[in-house]
């Protein structure tokens, strides 16, 4: 709110003004994607642009409720998560962000995305099997699970964090990819 005093000293005149300056509402960033870099064993997280929003200076990513992080609107929408604290091979992490304007006001936090955390152990119940169990991958966005096993592909799964692979093959190479609905990555 600002408020606009002008006087004219020789004709002894006062004008006062208010007025309200409404800065644009910040529409809170959406993250599409958080995956592993293989190359350096380190998370990547990816979000979904506001294309229509030129307030946006900068995006702020945290990881488990601290903020790692500051994107610039016009740079790319992946952040690298190269803090020497992180091993996506231990466990999960959970990633948010907030966009901001030139005038440090900012959106409200984005839906949280966890990271996907696989764990393999010989089974119990199958003699010579690997039973897989993974977390949930919250982003909205989920639409499949698709099992690699050594690159290749071992199957799709729609809403289960499980498989068994009855016929496996050392060495036992695993990784779960997600399969993004109707998303376009910018």
């Amino acid at each position: 709110h600002y408020s606009l005093t002008v006087t004219d000293l020789t004709a002894n005149c006062t004008s006062i003004r208010d007025t309200e300056i409404v800065a644009p509402r910040l529409n809170a960033p959406q993250i599409a994607l958080v995956t592993i870099d293989s190359k350096f064993a380190k998370n990547l997280v990816v979000w979904l642009r506001d294309k229509d929003s030129t307030a946006v200076s900068h995006y702020t990513i945290m990881r488990d409720g601290v903020q790692i992080g500051k994107m610039p609107y016009r740079t790319t929408s992946i952040f690298h998560d190269t803090l020497p604290d992180l091993d996506p091979t231990s466990r999960s992490y959970t990633y948010t962000m907030r966009a901001f304007n030139a005038c440090g006001d900012s959106s409200a936090q984005s839906q949280p995305v966890n990271s996907i955390y696989l764990q393999a152990h010989e089974s119990k119940v199958w003699a010579g099997s690997i039973e897989l169990q993974w977390s949930n991958y919250n982003s909205g966005l989920i639409n499949k699970y698709i099992v690699y096993r050594n690159g290749e592909k071992l199957t799709t799964l729609t809403g289960q964090t499980m498989f068994t692979d009855r016929t496996p093959v050392k060495p036992y190479n695993y990784y779960v990819a997600v399969d993004l609905k109707d998303s376009i990555l910018v």
